[in-house]
């Protein structure tokens, strides 16, 4: 093994060739050059050999790969290299070093590409547990420190592909490669142990093939590297073993029996046993056992009501190999039965009173008080619909749920309002029902205040109103802070009647009170007022009521309107006056009353709607002198508010014009021709012209 296969005689070489170098280094130099020139063609098979060692276990470090060197070849395991392994050497996860060496003849054609065909097997040839797991590196073993590699460095290593399972199987290739040259090629592998595992018989590693690029294969020969011994491979190995009763009643003491025994085949340490049922890390046992040592320790356990059934424990069990560093587990577990007893409580709170229409707040709290889980949890209330669903199906031990409901309160509830609550469950373990209930009362009270309030129909803008209150307690609880408010009052509500007086509005107690208002432009019309009264039963509730109260505003108005006819006349002519009176207000007027500050009263309206209009005339004979006079209508509404108009009408006096010449003219007073009556007439001539001139004046609508 390691000897050098397949490699090409010179003396063989045909006499073509020799003759074609030579023509070309003579060319060459006959041009000057000074660049060495190789013939015609590559690398082939035959210009290759081979040789597979493993570096000497004692020349690198097996956690990292570094060191190792094929050197001369030398076989030694301290300083050199092997061509075989011994397990004994090795620890699992170790990284084991390989060398191949490729030579290339001096005479090769060129340079070229080798590619090899490595295989590290996972398994072992006996039985298994130990193997190969991954090609970790794959490099140039350079010089220095690695005197066996004469390549000049441009080499250039690719791992073209890999496989792992069942074998490391990989493909690499040397690229660069000169005439001359001897390569070093480095591969580091990784050991891997099945834990527990007994492997027996060799790991084989080999080259299953080789070639060169472009030309063919190169004879490789047998190859082969064995790992031998592999049971003597440091191996950790770990067994926990756990026992307990098969059964135990709550509250008991169980016993656990632990063993934790070296199942490797080289000695552990850094022992831990950690079982978090019986406090985590187990003290008892020692740091370190011996391949093939055991211990056991027995610990105490009291079994606890929130206990799960059944009560399961784990323990666990770690640690290091001695020789290999690997870390070992153990696990093993052990049930016991807990016998149970089952228990359920129910309680409940409510509102303590209320009235009618309030709500009640019931609150159920369902507790399992047994040692063992509970399911079928049915929760049952009437009053407040049946089963409620709220509640969970199951509770675990100790566990309690609280759920709250509500009810409003009816007019035919009796009082107290009595509410009964039941929870029924079964043991998940032991099967046994359980059941329990609850009552709680309201009392329920009816509060009641109720207010009237009054005050006057109809009211004019300008006047003051007084509102009257009355306030009752027709409820079955006395009132506190008794309160009035109405937003339309100028003034505080004065309480005019208190009842007895002790500020409490005792049941069937009435209460007085007023307030006033005057009546401005800005109000509405009608007036809406609402009262508030408010109390406070001696249960906290409050109750109120309203009253309402419209006062329609009246705005009482009157118009009169006088006409004459004819506007204009003679002395002796009769005009007849006519006095149209309307109510221009919105209330009905009464007793209304029209006067002529001339002709005196003529004449009454006992009722005028608003918008009607009533007409009244009166006659009068024209004098001498101008008529101005002034009828005025006055009446008052239902509230006795007085309201008057007046308007005036004037009627022209014509005069007969005077004559001067014959032949005279006639006048209005036909057959005087005194001198004095045409004096006057010129007089009364003048008059009336100058009262035309005046014009007409008319007196407005007043209210008086």
């Amino acid at each position: 093994m390691g000897t050098d296969i397949g490699r090409r005689s010179r003396g063989r070489r045909p006499r073509a060739s020799a003759v074609a170098v030579g023509f070309l280094l003579t060319l060459a130099f006959a041009l000057g050059q000074t660049t060495t020139v190789f013939a015609a063609g590559g690398l082939s098979g035959g210009d290759v050999s081979l040789d597979y060692v493993a570096a000497g276990p004692g020349t690198y470090n097996h956690d990292t790969g570094v060191g190792g060197a094929y050197n001369d070849r030398t076989i030694s395991k301290s300083s050199g290299v092997v061509e075989s392994l011994e397990g004994g050497d090795f620890a699992c996860n170790d990284l084991v070093v390989f060398f191949t060496r490729i030579a290339i003849d001096p005479g090769a054609a060129g340079s070229g590409t080798v590619q090899l065909d490595l295989q590290w097997d996972g398994q072992t040839t006996g039985q298994p547990g130990i193997g190969f797991v991954n090609l970790v590196s794959a490099s140039a073993n350079p010089n220095p420190p690695d005197s066996g590699n004469t390549a000049n460095g441009n080499e250039t290593v690719t791992v073209v592909s890999e496989t792992d399972s069942p074998n490391v199987n990989a493909t690499i290739s040397v690229s660069n490669l000169d005439p001359g040259e001897h390569f070093i090629l480095r591969t580091v592998v990784r050991l891997g142990c099945q834990v527990g595992a007994h492997p027996t018989g060799n790991i084989l590693t080999a080259i299953n093939d080789a070639s060169v690029i472009g030309d063919g294969k190169v004879n490789i020969g047998q190859q082969t590297v064995p790992m031998k011994k592999v049971e003597d491979i440091a191996s950790p190995g770990i067994q926990v073993q756990k026992s307990c009763p098969a059964s135990a009643p709550v509250s008991s003491t169980i016993t656990y029996s632990i063993t934790v025994s070296n199942t490797g085949n080289e000695d552990l340490s850094n022992l831990v046993v950690n079982d978090p049922l019986l406090g985590g890390n187990l003290g008892k046992f020692p740091s370190s056992l011996a391949s093939g040592g055991s211990d056991q320790e027995t610990f105490d356990y009291t079994i606890k009501p929130g206990d799960p059934d059944p009560l399961t424990n784990g323990v666990t069990a770690t640690a290091t190999g001695a020789v290999s560093g690997a870390t070992v587990t153990g696990t093993d577990s052990c049930v016991t039965d807990v016998e149970h007893q089952p228990g359920i409580k129910v309680e409940k709170t409510c509102t303590p009173s209320g009235e009618v229409g309030s709500t009640i707040t019931y609150s159920i709290t369902v507790k399992n008080t047994g040692n063992e889980d509970l399911k079928n949890l049915v929760v049952n209330d009437p009053l407040l619909g049946g089963d409620l669903g709220k509640f969970p199906s199951s509770l675990a031990v100790k566990e309690s749920d609280t759920e709250t409901f509500h009810y409003t309160i009816k007019a035919d509830d009796p009082t107290p309002l009595t509410n009964t609550v039941s929870a029924t469950a079964t043991g998940v373990d032991s099967g046994k029902s359980v059941s329990d209930e609850a009552s709680c009362g309201t009392t329920i009270v009816h509060p009641t205040i109720d207010v009237t309030k009054d005050g006057p129909d109809l009211a004019h803008v300008g006047d003051t109103i007084t509102y009257t209150f009355t306030v009752t307690n027709n409820g079955d609880n006395d009132l506190h802070n008794v309160v009035l408010s109405d937003p339309i009052c100028d003034d505080a509500i004065a309480i005019t009647d208190q009842g007895d007086g002790d500020q409490v509005l005792a049941v069937g107690e009435v209460w007085k009170a007023e307030c006033h208002h005057t009546v401005t432009t800005a109000d509405p019309d009608p007036l809406p007022n609402t009262v508030t009264a408010t109390g406070t039963d001696s249960l906290g509730a409050t109750v109120s009521d309203t009253a309402d109260h419209v006062v329609d505003l009246i705005h009482p108005a009157i118009q009169i309107v006088k006409t004459a006819d004819p506007k204009q006349g003679l002395p002796g002519t009769t005009i007849t006056y006519s006095y149209a009176v309307t109510n221009i207000g919105d209330t009905t007027l009464y007793d209304v009353s029209v006067d002529d500050d001339v002709i005196g009263h003529i004449g009454d309206i006992a009722k005028l709607d608003p918008g009607k209009t009533v007409t009244l005339t009166a006659t009068f004979t024209l004098g001498l002198k101008p008529v101005v006079n002034v009828g005025t209508a006055a009446g008052h509404d239902v509230l006795g508010k007085k309201v008057e108009d007046s308007d005036n009408a004037r009627v022209i006096v014509i005069l007969p014009k005077i004559q001067h010449n014959n032949p005279p003219h006639p006048t209005a007073f036909t057959g005087f021709n005194d001198g004095r009556l045409a004096g006057l007439g010129l007089v009364l001539l003048l008059t009336g012209v100058g009262a035309a001139l005046i014009g007409r004046r008319r007196r407005g609508n007043q209210e008086v």
